[in-house]
């Protein structure tokens, strides 16, 4: 039963992960804005690692550290402007760029304020941002929740359906679903990614042959 005075109308939404900045492989990122311009969702999420700040890595190799920004902020930042999001929830790269404004290099720190002036600019005023945080960085429509990831591994999707209930994820750049035997719908569903397939820092990691392009879509009631 409907509450009285609130219209159940369902929202079609779009949920695209891990792009990855100058990383995104441009032949599925045109695939994806043709697939968004036909498909016209109420709700537009980027579910984090929009940007790579590969140079922030805790592991970044001398090449990574000496490897500039600019090309990462304008590859994300165009991104964004053609996403339009209504939401975005920060991931762990992204995140990687507040950290340092957070930091006790004052001048780092006040260049990448800079940055993330023009990346506010890009992703727009009225887009809901949620730092990469396992409590505040969650996005509630109706009973499906919203993640960048906290986890990883083969039982990512899992773990995460048991945290969070119904919830669609991020950061492990795979096409997975794991549902939770139950009572009450909870299913973990990862949407893979839109960047490269074979990131230079992870090429001997056999894990990573599981990755796959895509992204999540469907309609949920905003009321539960």
């Amino acid at each position: 039963m409907g509450r009285p005075g609130i219209k159940m109308t369902p929202l079609r939404f779009v949920f695209v992960s891990d792009t990855h900045g100058d990383e995104i492989d441009t032949e599925v990122r045109d695939v994806f804005f043709e697939w968004l311009a036909d498909f016209k969702p109420d709700v537009r999420i980027h579910g984090g690692d929009a940007f790579d700040m590969r140079c922030f890595r805790k592991k970044a190799s001398d090449e990574e550290q000496r490897d500039g920004l600019a090309a990462d902020i304008e590859a994300g930042c165009d991104f964004m402007r053609k996403l339009k999001p209504t939401h975005w929830l920060r991931g762990n790269h992204d995140e990687r760029l507040w950290d340092v404004i957070s930091s006790d290099d004052k001048q780092l720190s006040g260049y990448c304020g800079m940055l993330a002036d023009q990346i506010t600019e890009s992703v727009g005023k009225k887009c809901n941002t949620l730092p990469y945080d396992k409590r505040r960085g969650v996005l509630k429509l109706g009973a499906t929740s919203f993640v960048h990831g906290y986890n990883a591994g083969i039982y990512a999707a899992r773990q995460a359906a048991l945290v969070y209930g119904d919830v669609v994820m991020g950061h492990i750049h795979r096409v997975d679903s794991h549902p939770i035997p139950g009572l009450d719908k909870r299913n973990g569903r990862s949407a893979g990614c839109l960047c490269k397939l074979g990131m230079t820092y992870n090429r001997a990691a056999l894990g990573t042959l599981s990755q796959d392009h895509g992204w999540g879509f469907g309609v949920v009631n905003p009321h539960g």
